[in-house]
């Protein structure tokens, strides 16, 4: 998809993107964070965990005990950035 807006024009650009998928910042780009930072879910699924190698379960197994349910506050905020 082409972007021909003036910003690209004018070798300007803005972008929202998770910091982790990132490089290092070129010469001339910079990165800012959102502000106040935005929650995200991750989800991880696999068709027989029985079958994992090793690490692969391990990896399941660490983040299924450091996973918790959203808190009040946090289900509220999401609601309300869904509805506006």
């Amino acid at each position: 998809m082409a972007l021909d807006g003036p910003l690209r024009l004018a070798g300007l650009a803005v972008s929202v993107a998770a910091r982790l998928a990132l490089p290092d910042a070129p010469e001339g780009v910079v990165y800012r964070p959102l502000l106040p930072a935005q929650p995200r879910t991750v989800g991880l699924a696999c068709l027989d965990v029985a079958k994992l190698s090793p690490l692969a379960r391990a990896f399941w197994d660490t983040a299924r005990e450091r996973s918790r349910p959203p808190s009040p506050a946090a289900k509220a905020a999401r609601t309300r950035l869904l509805a506006a």
